[in-house]
C-alpha cells in the first residue's frame, strides 16, 4: 500500500499490507463480492468412438459430478452433446442427442430432477479441437455438463 499525502509531494514508500490491514481498508468492499462459490461449475465426460459408453477417464470423474450436484442443489443443469468429425452430419447430430440423453438418464438414475435437466446438442458443429473432416479426435467426443 502506498498512501499520498500531498500532490506536491511523491508518495510515500510503499509498504505490505497482512490481512487485518486489507479488511480494515477494503472490507465493505470484500463483503460486497458476489458468492463464487454459487457460480456455475462445469464438467466434461469423454465417450468411446461412436458409443454412447464413457471413458475410463469419465468413469471416475463421475462420483465428483453426483456429489456437487447434490452439494450445490442447482435450479439449471445443461447437458450439451458433441461428437467427432467422422460421420456424416446427420449421424454426428444424432450421436451428440444419444450420449447427451445418456447423461440425462445416468442423472436422473442417481436421483437428480428431470425438471432441472435441460438437454442439448451439437453433432461435430462445435468440437473442442478442430479438426477436418474424418478425423478421429478423442477430445471432440464429449459431454459438457454446466451446473446453474
Amino acid at each position: 500500500m502506498t498512501r499520498v499525502e500531498d500532490f506536491n509531494r511523491p508518495p510515500i514508500a510503499p509498504r505490505p499490507l497482512d490481512e487485518k490491514g486489507i479488511a480494515g481498508i477494503f472490507g465493505d468492499a470484500l463483503a460486497a463480492q458476489p458468492d463464487l462459490t454459487r457460480r456455475f461449475i462445469s464438467f466434461t465426460l469423454w465417450f468411446e468412438s461412436n458409443k454412447t459408453k464413457f471413458t475410463d477417464a469419465s468413469k471416475e470423474t463421475l462420483p465428483e459430478l453426483l456429489r456437487m450436484i447434490k452439494m450445490r442443489k442447482p435450479k439449471e443443469i445443461h447437458i450439451v452433446g458433441h461428437t467427432d468429425r467422422v460421420g456424416t452430419d446427420s449421424h454426428n447430430q444424432t450421436l451428440s442427442s444419444r450420449r447427451a440423453n445418456f447423461v440425462r438418464d445416468f442423472l436422473i438414475s442417481n436421483d437428480i430432477k428431470l425438471s432441472v435437466l435441460f438437454v442439448f446438442f451439437q453433432g461435430e458443429s462445435r468440437p473442442l479441437v478442430y479438426t477436418e473432416d474424418e478425423v478421429a479426435e478423442p477430445l471432440n467426443r464429449r459431454v459438457e455438463v454446466m451446473i446453474r
